[in-house]
């Protein structure tokens, strides 16, 4: 009997998802602020090329990876390029690197969820997304604290050219 309510319902499921897509299933709880994607897009246009490098690298380095912005700005202390930088200035390169995380997980899920539909994935195990949901979420937390903390984006910016 359970084994036949199990498919019933998985067949169930499917129903609403082929409406809808599997794009409602996505959704991260804490989105970063629109004003993020403005702030790394300036500081891309401003900053030195080594810096944006290093942020790319960093962001491609920590890719799956839960990241904590404490010991990001640790570990940013001790890059070559960053040697000379002030703590607030090595916090602006941290909150870039975690907005680029978080596009890059962006990224990363819209893949996995074209993926399955592509593949009408009616296992609905969502073991693939729900970490990178996550991961999302809390970067969305950390580069939203960080941002309120920046009292002058433009000067944070400035510092790094």
């Amino acid at each position: 009997m359970f084994g036949i309510k199990n498919i019933f319902m998985k067949k169930f499921l499917l129903i609403p998802l082929t409406f809808c897509g599997l794009t409602p299933l996505a959704q991260v709880h804490n989105a970063i602020p629109p004003e993020a994607a403005v702030f790394y897009n300036e500081a891309r246009q401003t900053a030195k090329a080594g810096i944006i490098m290093l942020v790319e690298n960093k962001s491609l380095y920590l890719s799956g990876k839960r990241v904590n912005g404490d010991s990001l700005i640790q570990s940013l202390s001790k890059e070559p390029e960053l040697q000379q930088v002030n703590n607030g200035d090595l916090k602006t390169v941290a909150l870039l690197i975690l907005i680029k995380c978080s596009q890059n997980a962006d990224t990363e899920l819209k893949r996995i969820v074209l993926q399955m539909q592509k593949e009408k994935d009616e296992d609905l195990s969502f073991e693939k997304t729900a970490p990178i949901l996550k991961r999302k979420s809390d970067l969305a937390l950390q580069i939203s604290k960080w941002l309120k903390q920046i009292d002058n984006q433009t000067a944070a910016l400035k510092n790094l050219q």
